[in-house]
């Protein structure tokens, strides 16, 4: 029965660090581990640990650094600044629970694996969705997921990006109105990007509202409330309201529609 209080790296890099309890089924419980602005070599494993506060502010990894298995962090864990080549976090059970408390400003790695047997979520994305300022560590990973080819995942992981940093507007703005105006403007754009043009990545909401938009014109330019253009290009051309109001919708478009009807006189409004 003992307690370390604090593990600290030296300005010196070194090669390994290992540290793990012996006990079957069971954790040692460490108050403080002090990594920060360390640089290790090798690899850093910790294995069935309950940890307060896991402090690795600017630590740089050049192998993994592995919380692998049945590693806890209770308080908070600060990753800012930090480089991994991988970062792995291999989760005893569902009932495992984040840090209260993330933070990941500037942090970076080659892979990301946060896992546990007992789910079947992207514990990845939670994770990055649970600290704080993660920007940096939602770009790495959503460039990590595109050079394997896994788009689709990739795109979710910039809209949940997104999502995060409107939510950082607001957690930073909290207590000043002006500040809570400049974030309120900020999620209304934001939002107006990912409906509007779906963030130029998600074709299925901008198709969608345009859709509804379109329709919502045929609806209004009822065949009784047309008449045919007074222009020698009149002819015979039937009128198809959803034409006519696709046509209008459309920029530098010619269905053929626009100038051969127009509303009558009296339903101009």
């Amino acid at each position: 029965d003992y307690k370390v209080t604090g593990v600290q790296t030296c300005a010196l890099p070194i090669y390994y660090i290992t540290l793990m309890h012996h006990g079957k089924n069971d954790q040692g419980r460490i108050d403080v581990v002090n990594l920060e602005q360390g640089s290790v070599k090798g690899e850093a494993w910790f294995q069935d640990l309950a940890v307060g506060d896991f402090e690795a502010k600017s630590l740089h990894v050049d192998g993994t650094l592995a919380l692998d298995p049945n590693v806890v962090v209770e308080k908070s864990m600060d990753l800012s600044a930090s480089h991994y080549g991988d970062f792995v976090w291999k989760m005893n059970s569902l009932n495992s629970r984040w840090p209260y408390e993330t933070f990941a400003s500037g942090f970076m790695f080659e892979d990301l694996e946060i896992s546990s047997p007992d789910s079947s979520a992207n514990l990845n994305l939670a994770f990055l969705k649970n600290a704080r300022s993660s920007e940096s560590a939602f770009t790495a990973y959503e460039q990590i997921l595109r050079n394997r080819g896994d788009l689709s995942e990739a795109d979710e992981v910039y809209s949940n990006m997104h999502a995060k940093r409107r939510s950082e507007a607001w957690r930073s703005a909290s207590g000043s109105t002006v500040r809570e105006l400049h974030a309120a403007v900020f999620s209304v754009l934001d939002l107006a990007q990912a409906v509007f043009l779906g963030y130029g990545r998600f074709p299925l909401p901008p198709l969608l509202w345009s859709l509804v938009f379109v329709i919502l014109g045929s609806l209004t330019f009822r065949r009784t409330s047309m008449e045919q253009a007074k222009t020698d290009e009149t002819g015979g051309i039937s009128y198809s309201r959803f034409w006519y109001s696709l046509e209008l919708f459309l920029p530098i478009v010619d269905l053929g529609q626009a100038k051969r009807w127009r509303p009558k006189e009296s339903n101009r409004g």
